[in-house]
């Protein structure tokens, strides 16, 4: 037996059909839908339960489209099954009927339907006239901002979270002015327009990409983003109250919808030079309202209100009938002197003629609610545009935990875990943060030297923003196993794992992962003393620092080494007077690209092995064995015990063997006598990259190319403030043994 139920809707009728169209059906069907009192002329046929479509069901169909198109009106069919559209098609009757798959596609081509049909309506009242015109937009939510700490600090915003707002707020370049400031302001996407309260400041104004994370200080404001639902011309022979003005559109919307709105948004510019923005509601949303409690709320006024109104008095804005787009009026405001032009925010707004875009959300909610979590998983200090960009690059999250990895002197990295605006837990990723050429060379390199060349166990860029000096760009790891992946550094892999589970892995990083860099080595003339300086780009203050940290003279030829009984080369003394000598030697050498910061901070391991390397923001061409120079004072000067003086004398004597070598071939002996079990990994390990180097110098011998590129990372362990002084010095005479062994090769 076929059943059915009417439900009406603002633009149509909805008729849920349960059962067989069929013949018996078909007549049901006709019967009951002409004794229907809603006088819509569009039907939405809901077909999720209907279990069969016959002929005789096909044409019932077809007489309900005859008559609703008589009327200017459709017959929507939601949700057809596999068996109905099979019918349809095999009668060729498809494409007679329309036909959506969900409840808001169907409500969106009523809506299209009835803005084709209504053009422009003209309203009238005591004292004016409104001329409507419906548009295609919409919007759901209206956003209330305010501050919630004790000291009311402001709020920090970016453009593109504001989009269409109006409140209290201003630009700043910090909470403290911010503070101080004050003000009013209103903002398009791309666009902010603010008066301080302290009318002896000028008025200033921002105006960028619609898409600028630009931040903004705010301290209670409305907000939306989407389209307006009408346009409406007003001439009043007499300015009004905005308030009044808001009341009267309700209602009018109200008679043209079949349903007054709770809550309008007006954007508009008037004949007399008024740019205007504010959210209006009428009383029983506000008393209704839970969240509009104690928010610019006004219950002792028994008419409707505006919460917020904020109008911009210019001399050269004034109504022109040719703007049609709202975002067109943050173009007039280009030419606006902000110190002439005055905001103001209260309910006094007073409205002539002029033209109002007018937004419909649905309901009003915080925006502390939909906005992105930021937790950091340990206490660090962060620049506040950092939360502006993280903001941007992760909208499809509505919550992120940021654990750093480590930080640099010019960036930090962090392992990210999110959480979908549902709570369910996303994919990790990692996110890098810092200068904005830093951020910026990261995205190139990418592109250029990743992309290209690793396409397997790698990274793939994900998103990228930039704040003022700021960038940040996120990472997703190719072959992650789900959600639930827990991602550990190369670091703390090594300290767990035996020499003999280490080196197949550290094979698998660089004979398979980073082979297409590495393995397509190409000669060329090479400035290596130049391109291994340590000074350039981030240690220009190295030899202020050994002087300063280590009491170490750069005027001083030779150091006094006790622990190997003897003295050794000065190599700040070498950076400061010798090693400028060099800078333009060059020769034919092997060059690669290069990743050119490998520590084992930046490579990752999932928990079945899969590799993942991050950072790129010092990749690019260079001397082949770069990258595994890079790892061996890790594992040297690291990776083993400091503790004291027996550790630092026994570690030196290892040194010695390792800096004696003539050729790459050479095997160095293990000269070491302490009880650091590290110590042997250590050794073993560097004799292992070292093994690469040499198979991606298409197996030449000569290791001044090495020790240069060694030197890049050995001597700037004199700025590592973080490392312990034991492990400064072992650098500083490994550095020196490094030098004079390159001294003698040079003048063998």
């Amino acid at each position: 037996m076929l059943t059915l139920q009417f439900s009406p809707h603002p633009h149509f009728l909805l008729i849920s059909v349960d059962g067989r169209l069929d013949a018996l059906g078909a007549g049901i069907f006709e019967q009951e839908t002409s004794k229907t009192e809603h006088k819509s002329a569009f039907w939405v046929l809901d077909c999720t339960k209907i279990a069969f479509l016959s002929s005789a069901g096909i044409r019932s169909l077809i007489l309900a489209v005859k008559k609703l198109h008589s009327i200017e009106g459709e017959l929507i069919l939601l949700n057809p099954g596999d068996q109905i559209r099979q019918v349809l098609e095999m009668s060729g009757l498809t494409k007679q009927f329309v036909m959506c798959p969900d409840f808001l596609a169907a409500e969106e081509h009523v809506r299209g339907i009835l803005f084709r049909q209504q053009g422009t309506r003209d309203f009238e009242s005591a004292e004016r006239r409104y001329s409507f015109k419906a548009l295609p937009g919409s919007c759901d939510t209206l956003k209330k901002w305010e501050t919630e700490t004790i000291d009311k600090s402001p709020l920090l915003v970016s453009l593109t979270e504001l989009n269409i707002a109006a409140g209290k707020g201003c630009l700043a370049e910090n909470k403290e002015l911010a503070l101080q400031i004050g003000g009013s302001f209103f903002s398009f996407p791309g666009f902010f327009y603010f008066s301080p309260e302290d009318e002896n400041l000028p008025s200033d104004y921002f105006s960028g990409k619609a898409d600028a994370a630009q931040g903004v200080y705010i301290s209670e404001a409305f907000s939306l983003r989407g389209e307006p639902a009408f346009q409406v011309d007003i001439n009043t022979r007499s300015e009004t109250l905005l308030s009044v003005i808001g009341g009267e559109i309700s209602k009018m919307i109200g008679e043209r919808e079949g349903q007054m709105p709770s809550m309008i948004y007006l954007s508009g510019i008037t004949e007399d030079h008024k740019i205007i923005s504010a959210a209006y509601t009428n009383n029983k949303m506000l008393l209704d309202n839970p969240e509009i409690e104690g928010f610019w709320k006004n219950i002792e006024k028994c008419n409707d209100a505006c919460l917020m109104a904020v109008s911009l008095n210019t001399h050269n804005s004034g109504f022109n009938p040719a703007i049609t787009d709202p975002h067109k009026i943050q173009t007039l405001l280009r030419g606006t002197d902000p110190a002439s032009e005055r905001l103001v925010c209260n309910d006094d707004i007073v409205v002539g003629k002029g033209r109002f875009w007018v937004y419909l959300p649905e309901k009003v909610c915080n925006a502390k609610t939909s906005r992105l979590e930021i937790v950091y998983g340990a206490d660090i200090e962060t620049p506040e545009a950092w939360e502006l960009i993280i903001r941007e690059i992760y909208t499809d999250a509505g919550k992120v935990i940021l654990n750093q990895l480590h930080g640099g002197f010019s960036a930090k990295t962090f392992q990210v875990a999110a959480f979908d605006k549902d709570g369910r837990r996303m994919l990790p990723t990692v996110l890098k943060m810092g200068k904005v050429a830093i951020v910026e060379r990261e995205e190139k390199n990418y592109r250029d030297h990743v992309e290209k060349f690793i396409l397997n166990n790698s990274t793939t860029i994900m998103g990228a923003h930039y704040s003022g000096e700021w960038g940040g760009v996120r990472y997703n790891f190719v072959g992650i196993n789900g959600p639930e992946t827990h991602l550990k550094w190369l670091t703390h892999i090594y300290q767990e794992r035996s020499t003999e589970a280490l080196i197949p892995l550290f094979d698998r990083i660089f004979k398979t992962v980073l082979k297409p860099w590495y393995g397509q080595p190409r000669l060329e003339n090479l400035r290596l003393w130049e391109s291994h300086s340590p000074l350039f780009p981030f240690f220009p203050n190295l030899v202020k620092d050994a002087e300063r940290v280590l009491g170490i003279s750069p005027e001083e030829k030779l150091l006094d080494c006790p622990y190997l009984g003897r003295s050794v080369l000065n190599p700040y003394w070498f950076l400061k007077h010798e090693w400028p000598k060099y800078m333009n030697e060059s020769r034919l050498w092997y060059s690669s690209i290069c990743h050119g910061d490998l520590n084992m901070q930046n490579i990752l391991l999932d928990e079945t092995d899969n590799i993942y390397i991050i950072d790129f923001s010092e990749t690019h061409p260079r001397n082949v064995v770069s990258d595994f120079a890079r790892l061996e004072p890790i594992f040297k000067i690291e990776m083993t015990r400091n503790s004291g003086e027996d550790d630092l004398r026994e570690k030196l004597l290892m040194e010695e063997a390792l800096s004696g070598i003539s050729s790459l071939t050479d095997r160095p002996e293990f000269s070491y006598k302490g009880d650091d079990p590290m110590v042997l990994k250590a050794f073993e390990m560097v004799l292992k990259v070292r093994q690469y180097a040499r198979m991606s110098m298409i197996f030449e011998d000569d290791v001044v190319p090495y020790w240069l590129a060694l030197l890049e990372w050995t001597l700037p362990y004199a700025s590592y403030i973080s490392v312990p002084q034991k492990s400064q010095w072992h650098a500083v005479f490994s550095s020196g043994l490094i030098l004079e062994k390159i001294m003698k090769t040079k003048t063998a």
